[in-house]
């Protein structure tokens, strides 16, 4: 994951500085921070929550598992969708972005 978001954010940076245009270099900025995003939110957000699961997971309690559980796991699919979405976003900016500045 960290090589896609290092990758992702630096090609947006480059863009970023060749842009001929400020409003594509602030464009390619705002996808670069938002590529960018998902790295420290991952720590930050998600792993608490995978930690729990992880707890719950090694008591082998079912009961425990089947409640709690389910709940903690649909916490972290959501958690994990606004990660997809945010580099979901950057991507389809830039290339928006890109796509547009080519035609000009």
């Amino acid at each position: 994951m960290i090589p896609l978001i290092i990758a992702t954010a630096s090609s947006f940076s480059a863009a970023a500085y060749y842009a001929p245009t400020d409003r594509l270099r602030n464009s390619m900025i705002v996808s670069a921070v938002l590529a960018a995003s998902i790295g420290p939110y991952t720590p930050l957000v998600i792993a608490a929550t995978e930690k729990k699961i992880a707890g719950i997971e090694s008591e082998k309690d079912s009961v425990r598992a089947a409640g709690e559980g389910q709940e903690l796991l649909d916490k972290w699919s959501k958690l994990g969708l606004v990660r997809c979405v945010l580099m979901a976003i950057a991507c389809l900016n830039g290339l928006k972005e890109l796509s547009d500045s080519a035609l000009i």
